[in-house]
């Protein structure tokens, strides 16, 4: 399994998450997911990402430009491999959303997602954590009280060293 890629289990758990629900990409990139995400009963996707392919399937809504600039309201938000850096935007995207679904990773020298981006998920309940070594998945749902970090926020957050992923999962 590679990059963006799900496993059967994350899908197992994404599936019921999707069906019938509109899924904004947040930082769809070239598409793939998406159409993943169709596949799995989203009744639409919203593609957002500063660059998207010229052409898309009838059930997905291209939206090239920066999170910054977008207003319209997310029932369900999926970030896959967030950048990184400091992106108030996409913090203020997921703030706003009920439901927010994270696959990346931030162990073996990779990082996805900034400390601002977990700090904003902290506070949220975990509806469903399921760890890989290629690619974490945290479903996150309703705000709650400030919880520990799980391995992959850990990992995300304490950017002081390199987290090996059997470390950041104990």
């Amino acid at each position: 399994m590679g990059y963006g890629r799900l496993t059967p289990k994350q899908t197992e758990i994404l599936r019921p998450l999707v069906t019938g629900q509109e899924v904004h990409d947040l930082g769809a990139g070239d598409l793939s997911l998406s159409d993943t995400l169709l596949d799995l009963g989203a009744t639409r996707v919203v593609a957002l990402d500063k660059s998207l392919p010229r052409k898309a399937g009838p059930r997905i809504q291209l939206v090239e430009g920066y999170f910054h600039d977008y207003r319209e309201n997310l029932q369900v938000a999926f970030v896959s491999w967030p950048c990184n850096w400091q992106d108030m935007g996409l913090v203020r995207l997921v703030r706003g959303s009920p439901v927010v679904v994270y696959l990346g990773k931030n162990t073996e020298g990779t990082m996805c997602g900034g400390r601002d981006f977990f700090d904003a998920l902290r506070v949220r309940e975990i509806l469903a954590y399921e760890p890989d070594p290629h690619n974490t998945m945290i479903v996150y749902g309703p705000r709650g009280v400030l919880r520990q970090p799980r391995g992959e926020e850990v990992a995300a957050m304490r950017v002081e060293r390199i987290w090996c992923y059997e470390e950041a999962e104990r």
